[in-house]
């Protein structure tokens, strides 16, 4: 069987993929440390101070296998502290644009390759979760040399691309358990290609023998954690919003505020493009390959997330991104008329540069809804540092017999909670407050005992102050205890009414700080001469 051979990486090349690679680097480490840590990144943090092995037994928990915390964990022996692993993290993302690179130019050549690149260079998911640690940022890099490998191996036949789409596909599946996914399509694709026929499939089996013995090591823990999950997680079935915003997100990664006209409009280019790009099913095995990829993942995660539990989240699918750019922009490339295409191609790269400048110029709100901010009210460079501004002021408030309680709807406790006792160290007495037990994946797993209450009894001993700690907007009902929780739509506060308890433990409030989006009410105990006072004025009036 003959093959025909494409050039191989040359100096030039390599010239191309550290030029890509710092101009991402420098597009994510903007503002990269404009935000404090939240809940899913201080869970990593925690896991980096323990032991390899206590990283694999929390990831049995957790939602994802235990490489990523691994590499952080190496790296934070040399370079300690959660700046130095954003940087790590952004180094991470940035090599993303250079596999985008690589899969363009075997796609359609080194223009293209070029497109893709850059394309990937300002994609604003991919930088908002490359400014993040999270195992999100590595993922898509892989994706993309796990699909080159496989294109260079149908072409060339050559060991080492073979080993390339296993070897990716493995560190993939370890870093996030949807890689396998990618990695069954490739195989239902290599089979049909070949139609079963051994000497042409021998070596994609071979190199992924001892991919598929070190997977089924983490297959057991996978298959319990989807159990838990599908049992103990209160998340709808996917609906077909869920497509639309996912559809979104794969384009200019955001809706602008929800202004969704503005949203529709710059949109729409990269959908026109995709919807194009569709003709090129018959012309161009390679788009066929990535275009099968790309649909039966996403179709197959939809329906997983319709008959159980709902694992249809965008952020997921990141590392489907730079493959659906390669598509959209395969569409446009397809167009014959010079005049119509160059239109096409230059629309979708303003759109996309317009989706990055509208990321760092309204970056607060951005990432507002992981609760570092009060939306609309970020008009200060530094808001997106309240839980360690609040951590420092508890630090310099907090007297003797008194402590912390983080009283929030579920998971606004745990949002709170765990980065502010990862910013003071645990070295204040800090209490999360729930009647029902935390779930796992809330944090209970990195919960010490006596750190979750179920009532202010469980307070050993009683304490003289309580600074109760809430990202949610309720510090009326910490001066009007007896309102009802239900009329105003807390419904959570129903059963689990704080106020009341602090009123009826005779507590009253002192003062109420905002910080961000966090509001913090310190409570005092009434003394028997307050009690006193208090009752000589009312016989008074």
């Amino acid at each position: 069987m003959k093959y025909t051979i494409k050039n191989n990486i040359c100096r030039h090349d390599w010239k191309i993929l550290i030029l890509l690679f710092l101009s991402a680097l420098v597009l994510r480490c903007f503002r990269l440390f404009d935000l404090d840590v939240w809940f899913d990144e201080v869970v990593l943090l925690f896991q980096v101070k323990g032991s390899f092995a206590d990283i694999w037994n929390y990831c049995k928990l957790d939602n994802f296998p235990p490489l990523f915390p691994w590499l952080m964990k190496l790296w934070s022996i040399i370079f300690p502290g959660e700046n130095s692993l954003r940087v790590f993290s952004a180094i991470l993302g940035s090599f993303t644009p250079p596999a985008a690179y690589l899969l363009g130019r075997e796609l359609w050549g080194n223009r293209f390759g070029w497109l893709l690149g850059i394309l990937c260079c300002f994609s604003p998911p991919l930088i908002y979760y490359s400014q993040m640690i999270r195992m999100y940022t590595l993922v898509p890099s892989l994706a993309c040399l796990s699909i080159y490998g496989l294109l260079r191996a149908f072409e060339t036949n050559y060991w080492r691309y073979w080993a390339l789409t296993a070897i990716s596909n493995l560190l993939g599946f370890y870093v996030f358990s949807f890689m396998l996914l990618l990695t069954m399509v490739e195989v239902v694709i290599l089979i049909w290609k070949f139609k079963f026929k051994i000497k042409n499939i021998i070596r994609f089996l071979i190199v992924h023998i001892p991919v598929l013995f070190l997977i089924s090591a983490w297959l057991g823990p996978l298959i319990f954690r989807y159990k838990h999950i599908k049992e103990s997680f209160w998340i709808p079935p996917a609906s077909k919003e869920e497509l639309i915003k996912l559809w979104i997100f794969f384009g200019t990664g955001t809706d602008f505020g929800d202004r969704y006209l503005i949203a529709l409009l710059l949109n729409l280019p990269f959908l026109l493009g995709f919807i194009i790009g569709l003709r090129n099913l018959r012309n161009n095995a390679s788009i066929r390959l990535v275009v099968i990829l790309f649909i039966s993942v996403i179709a197959i995660v939809y329906v997983f997330s319709l008959i159980g539990q709902s694992l249809f989240f965008k952020r997921y699918f990141l590392f489907l991104l730079p493959v659906y750019f390669g598509i959209v922009f395969s569409g446009w490339l397809k167009i014959k008329n010079k005049c119509l295409r160059n239109c096409g191609l230059y629309i979708t790269l303003a759109s996309l540069l317009l989706s990055v400048v509208y990321y760092y110029f309204d970056y607060y709100e951005y990432h507002a809804g992981w609760g570092f901010i009060t939306p609309h009210t970020a008009t200060e460079r530094g808001e997106g540092h309240a839980i360690s501004k609040a951590a420092r002021i508890l630090v310099d408030e907090i007297q003797e017999n008194e402590v912390i309680v983080h009283y929030s709807s579920e998971p606004l406790g745990s949002f709170s909670f765990f980065p502010m006792i990862y910013y003071h160290n645990r070295s204040l007495p800090e209490y999360i407050y729930s009647r029902n037990m935390i779930p796992q994946y809330c944090g209970q797993q990195y919960l010490r005992p006596g750190e979750w209450i179920r009532t202010l009894q469980d307070l050993n001993p009683s304490p003289s102050g309580i600074w109760v700690v809430t990202m949610n907007p309720i510090e009326e009902f910490f001066l009007d205890a007896d309102k009802s929780a239900n009329e105003k739509g807390y419904r959570w506060m129903s059963e689990i009414n704080l106020p009341i308890e602090l009123k009826e433990e005779g507590f009253i409030k002192r003062e109420t700080m905002h910080v961000g989006a966090l509001i913090i009410v310190h409570m005092r105990r009434i003394t028997e001469i307050e009690m006193g006072n208090v009752f000589k004025t009312k016989q008074f009036r």
